[in-house]
């Protein structure tokens, strides 16, 4: 099986000068930057989360989307697009034209669906770029075009802006190799546990990550120095770090991993900004394998074995690390006033409603099982009734009761279906066969319930955070049509 890998995202960053045209490089799919360039009527808040998320839930569910579960993305799509009555595919070779250096750049479609491919959702399997939508499509594609102008902007003032914010090549490098080992790894061990699994039904949440990293663990026979980690607990900031660099904190095989070589990566920690005292021995060591110690490590085996990899270009994270660079210095004097803030509350309190909401429970089945659910539907038997037949029968399906989504937090065309369904009432059976397996999936409504006002108080952080957001992609906007008037954009992608 060949797996196409999600890169992880990088945080650590230092400057890298290069000179690479936008032109050049069509950037990929995993980036912060997306929270505003993405076509938006409500733009993503960017500031921690510190309030309680059942009211985040219940007022910006559009932000908390919910999955059905047991069903893949491909299944998921396949739902929308039975219900919207199929898919559109684009057309035509140049989706889209902007003029910088000298030039006119040419996107072509071809472009355009190679980054649809890098789609985390769609990389392992490509057949589900048919199913991305033609307003995704452009959505997409704009978002490309405001990368590359964003990239086109920074690159003129990189001296102001790039400073202590961009990987050099070496440790993108790094990066890259410990992610695509371990993302393959867990591949691996996912598709093994999966193919060994006898049942119908989907199986339990598993932490396929951590059972990569216990196999990593004993195939470099990773052991921990505790005794020098705990060290690290007391230290609230490891710039003012007076003791031995070279303390170890743990061995591998034929090698080990120092202070002085993850100094930069604890920086990013203890800064001073929280104190670790707080943490449990077990907490705090636990944190400290996972994130600190665990990538060098398995990257300093990896290397040591000549391990080959391929990844996303260097030139590539350059685009995208300039263009959010810009934009984080276009947008970093952009605050808001807690007179601002109570004014945009008392202004936009539709936004701040309780969204309406639908409870359902869905059953996921087979072919073998479609006639008995068949015969449910018909005999309208309510859901208590559905599940004592359910086990007398010893019927195979996966069950799931009493799930409560809010309005936005669903594909559309779903959402759309559901909340048109009278309460009491079962949805139609609907096909999600997607890989020539025949599966099934029936919602039966418990209730629906309407919107409800929330108050000031309850939610002021999240109001101070959603004005913020507000306020940053008006200026967004307002840079961006001036951008697409400067680099005279055209788009032929309807």
């Amino acid at each position: 099986m060949n797996k196409k890998l999600i890169l992880m995202a990088i945080t650590a960053l230092i400057i890298f000068p290069l000179s690479h045209a936008a032109a050049e490089v069509k950037p990929c799919g995993n980036c912060a930057l997306e929270r505003l360039v993405m076509p938006s009527a409500n733009p993503v808040l960017n500031e921690a989360m510190d309030y309680d998320y059942s009211i985040f839930e219940m007022i910006r569910p559009d932000l908390a989307p919910k999955a059905i579960k047991n069903l893949s993305y491909d299944e998921l799509m396949k739902v929308e697009n039975v219900l919207a009555g199929g898919a559109h595919l684009a057309g035509g070779e140049v989706v889209a034209t902007y003029e910088a250096g000298g030039k006119t750049i040419e996107i072509k479609y071809s472009d355009l669906e190679k980054f649809l491919l890098s789609l985390p959702h769609v990389q392992q399997n490509t057949e589900s770029v048919k199913l991305i939508s033609q307003k995704d499509k452009y959505a997409y594609l704009v978002n490309i075009i405001k990368t590359n102008l964003l990239y086109e902007e920074g690159i003129r003032i990189k001296d102001k802006i790039l400073n202590g914010v961009i990987h050099d090549e070496a440790e993108y490098n790094r990066s890259n190799i410990f992610a695509q080992s371990i993302n393959e790894l867990m591949a691996s061990i996912a598709e093994e546990y999966y193919k060994n699994s006898s049942s119908d039904n989907a199986p339990p949440s598993i932490d396929f990550r951590a059972i990569a990293f216990n196999t990593v663990s004993k195939q470099i026979d990773l052991k921990v120095e505790t005794d020098n980690v705990l060290i690290l607990k007391n230290i609230d900031n490891i710039a003012l770090y007076t003791g031995e660099t070279s303390l170890t904190l743990c061995t591998i095989k034929d090698d080990k991993v120092t202070v002085a070589e993850v100094k930069s990566k604890l920086s990013q920690y203890l800064n001073g900004s929280v104190s670790y005292k707080l943490f449990s021995d077990e907490e705090f060591l636990k944190f400290i394998i996972y994130e600190i110690i665990f990538e060098p490590a398995y990257v300093k085996h990896l290397v040591k074995s000549n391990v080959q990899f391929s990844f996303k270009p260097f030139g590539e994270y350059y685009v995208y690390a300039v263009a959010e660079a810009f934009l984080n210095h276009f947008l970093k004097n952009v605050s808001i006033t807690p007179q601002e803030c109570e004014l945009y509350f008392k202004d936009n309190q539709d936004k701040f409603t309780i969204k309406e909401s639908v409870l359902i429970n869905y059953y996921i089945f087979s072919e073998g099982q479609k006639s008995f659910f068949e015969k449910a539907v018909k005999g309208a038997l309510d859901p208590l009734k559905l599940s004592a037949a359910i086990k007398e029968g010893s019927i195979e399906c996966s069950i799931n009761e009493n799930e409560r989504f809010y309005k936005g937090q669903m594909a559309n065309e779903l959402q759309n279906y559901l909340f048109s369904i009278k309460p009491g009432s079962y949805s139609r059976i609907i096909d999600i066969n997607t890989s020539g397996a025949i599966k099934y999936i029936l919602f039966y409504v418990k209730s629906l319930d309407s919107e409800k006002p929330s108050t000031y108080s309850e939610i002021e952080k999240f109001v101070y955070r959603q004005a913020l957001a507000d306020k940053k992609a008006q200026e967004a906007v307002k840079l961006f049509d001036e951008l697409f008037k400067k680099y005279k954009v055209k788009i032929n992608l309807k």
